[in-house]
């Protein structure tokens, strides 16, 4: 209200518009839980999802470099799904994007030392799709990872060396530039060691290139 006083509304519209969208995503969240528990397919769903609605022209940078090509895992489609139909609902004639780059889990990890407490992880959606891919299976090359998530190499790189550099995922052959070659295996520890019980592996670097390069 002072900084609407001292200078004008056109100036602080950007900033009225973002609090209104934090507003916004905190009541949406709470008809999300709403939704899901009235859902016959309550189960599918992701409970506890947090919503953050953004305004392109309010927060226009954090969509910068968001086209990362993905295959959404199958146990999110639900969720995607009833969230959408929610939306879509409360605000017709917008249209809703998402941005998978910005998106984090957290998942119960089952493999920490018999009688230890299991470990939470804090993971990107994207690492969260590479690591559901070891549900079935203990080891896979960096082939079939490709194929299952359709993440750009450079985009596969650069999440999965958290995974490497806290020892969740052994590389063979070792090597940071073996991680893009299609034939290498990543195989996932049976027992994972760590001082804590919540670890963040979610410390991705982002890298534009071209930015880079200039």
């Amino acid at each position: 209200q002072r900084l609407k006083t001292a200078n004008s509304a056109e100036y602080t519209s950007k900033i009225t518009n973002m609090f209104n969208d934090i507003r916004a995503s905190k009541n949406l969240g709470i008809a999300y839980k709403d939704s899901v528990n009235k859902s016959s397919n309550s189960k599918d769903c992701i409970n506890d999802l947090e919503p953050k609605i953004l305004d392109t022209a309010s927060w226009g940078t954090i969509f910068k470099n968001n086209n990362e090509s993905f295959i959404l895992p199958a146990e999110l489609i639900p969720t995607e799904e009833l969230f959408t139909e929610l939306y879509k609902e409360r605000h017709n004639g917008r249209q809703l994007n998402w941005v998978w780059n910005r998106s984090k889990v957290e998942l119960k990890a089952n493999i920490s030392k018999p009688g230890r407490p299991p470990y939470f992880f804090t993971v990107s959606l994207f690492q969260y799709a590479i690591l559901i891919c070891f549900q079935e299976e203990d080891t896979l090359s960096v082939g079939k990872l490709l194929e299952k998530t359709a993440l750009p190499l450079e985009v596969f790189k650069n999440h999965m060396i958290p995974f490497i550099k806290n020892k969740l995922l052994i590389q063979n052959p070792s090597g940071e530039r073996n991680i893009t070659n299609p034939s290498t295996k990543f195989t996932i520890v049976q027992e994972y060691t760590s001082k804590k019980l919540k670890v963040n592996f979610a410390t991705v670097k982002q890298v534009d290139s071209k930015t880079e390069e200039k």
